[in-house]
């Protein structure tokens, strides 16, 4: 579960910190809790774009000038039993993004307990009240407020898990749904070790189709990035270790894991291909558009592989 969270100041010199003290129900049940506010981050969005949500929704805080420092943030992992899920171990990913007020209308800074660092309170989406309070660091730490990730906290232990078969369960599957394995590992086909490897790497996934066949799965996230200037971002070219140059002229793309959404992949490769900051590009949910065909693949004989391509659209801040 993604959280961001903020460490949101009194000022750019870092002066008082807003905490939230409690929250009170429309049943009027009251719980008292020392935290820095935050929230769940949505699928299709960046850390700041949460931020920016928070300061809406939770704080009613729209008309309130902030800056943020998203080059500062931090992140780390907790992981405990879920409320929601009885049994399950959880594992909260957040992240802090420190902010300040800059606000300089009086009334506005005045809603908020400012410049008196006085408490207030304001009402949620969901009727709740929530109480806050301006405090100093040490006042935070001292109510066991967490400010920062420390030390190995800032360094994920957590990998993909494996979602396909390995070598021999697939052997098993393919030949239980009468699959005909005699052409894997000739010509341009792979082995069944590397398909397997294939799906145990969440590259492609196995299904059946109306008919009680078995079809192979690809999804395929395209990103089209867009520019201030409303110019595309193409990748023109791939430079393998040799040196041998692949001329490409596409949008950059990746392969989805069958446990991941469209955005999370659209994300991954922000990171990872382009290297861009997330937080400099916003994805639009109501842009994405899917399409599908089915053909036989030279890789993988013996069944239909069906490829989902989704186009993700981005655009730079």
């Amino acid at each position: 579960v993604d959280i961001v969270l903020l460490r949101l100041y009194s000022s750019g010199k870092k002066g008082s910190l807003l905490i939230e003290t409690g929250e009170q129900y429309p049943d009027g049940r009251r719980r008292n809790a020392y935290r820095v506010v935050g929230t769940k981050r949505k699928a299709h969005e960046n850390s700041q774009e949460t931020a920016i949500r928070i300061l809406k929704d939770v704080l009613g805080m729209e008309k309130c000038a902030v800056q943020f420092y998203s080059d500062e943030k931090e992140v780390y992992e907790e992981e405990m039993d879920s409320p929601s899920f009885p049994g399950v171990r959880t594992v909260y990913r957040k992240e802090i993004m420190p902010c300040y007020v800059k606000e300089t209308n009086e009334e506005i800074l005045k809603s908020i307990g400012l410049p008196a660092s006085s408490s207030w309170s304001c009402e949620d989406g969901k009727n709740n009240t929530k109480f806050f309070d301006w405090m100093s660091e040490s006042e935070a730490i001292k109510n066991k407020v967490k400010l920062r990730a420390e030390g190995s906290e800032e360094v994920s232990g957590l990998v993909m898990p494996p979602v396909g078969l390995n070598e021999q369960d697939l052997l098993q599957y393919l030949k239980h749904y009468e699959v005909d394995v005699s052409g894997f590992g000739q010509g341009q086909a792979k082995t069944l070790k590397e398909f397997s490897r294939e799906l145990m790497c969440g590259e492609s996934s196995l299904s059946l189709d109306e008919n009680g066949q078995v079809i192979r799965i690809v999804d395929q996230i395209v990103l089209k990035v867009v520019s201030p200037s409303n110019r595309v971002l193409v990748q023109v070219a791939h430079v393998q270790p040799d040196g041998q140059l692949h001329l490409l002229n596409r949008f950059p793309a990746a392969k989805g894991r069958p446990d991941e959404s469209q955005f999370v992949t659209a994300r991954r490769i922000l990171r990872k291909q382009i290297r861009i900051d997330e937080d400099q590009v916003r994805l639009d949910p109501k842009k994405a558009r899917i399409f599908e065909e089915s053909r036989k693949s030279a890789s993988v004989p013996g069944m239909m592989t069906v490829y989902r391509k989704r186009i993700i659209e981005a655009t730079v801040m």
